[in-house]
């Protein structure tokens, strides 16, 4: 396999591990959220109904027993967003965090992005810091599963 090729794979995996909670009172929740599977064999993702009609899995556990298919990490986005503005420890981040404090969810998310919308220097330092974090993730997760990286 070739670098980029692997590459992709691994830039799928990221994309696919990212997730924001629904929050019960979102006027468009997300119903279901499915989990997302990596398969061994053609290096492609897989939500559980596609892996329940197409290879006739009747149950999560059926999908893990098989050895094919590993779950994937589930990166809570809104957590992470969190976590870095506390890093940061300024006074607007800290009004922010404050105005904003009984928001979760894509409400949150979408407020995080906004604030970022015009401050270039934040948003290169989040899109640094994520980029860290969930590499760690992927990459702990792939030597967990004994999938190259």
């Amino acid at each position: 396999m070739k670098k980029k090729e692997r590459d992709d794979i691994i830039y799928d995996i990221i994309l696919a591990s990212q997730y924001i909670p629904v929050d019960k009172d979102d006027p468009w929740p997300i119903m279901n959220p499915q989990d997302k599977w990596f398969c061994r064999n053609d290096f492609k993702i897989y939500y559980s109904d596609a892996l329940f009609a197409e290879y006739g899995f009747e149950t999560r556990d059926e999908i893990i027993d098989s050895g094919l298919f590993v779950l994937l990490p589930k990166v809570d986005i809104v957590k992470m967003e969190k976590e870095f503005l506390v890093s940061l420890n300024s006074r607007p981040i800290n009004k922010f965090l404050k105005e904003n404090e009984g928001l979760s969810g894509r409400r949150f998310d979408a407020e995080f992005k906004y604030f970022f919308d015009y401050d270039d220097t934040g948003r290169e330092m989040w899109c640094d810091y994520f980029k860290e974090k969930i590499g760690k993730i992927v990459e702990e997760w792939c030597i967990e599963n004994n999938i190259w990286f």
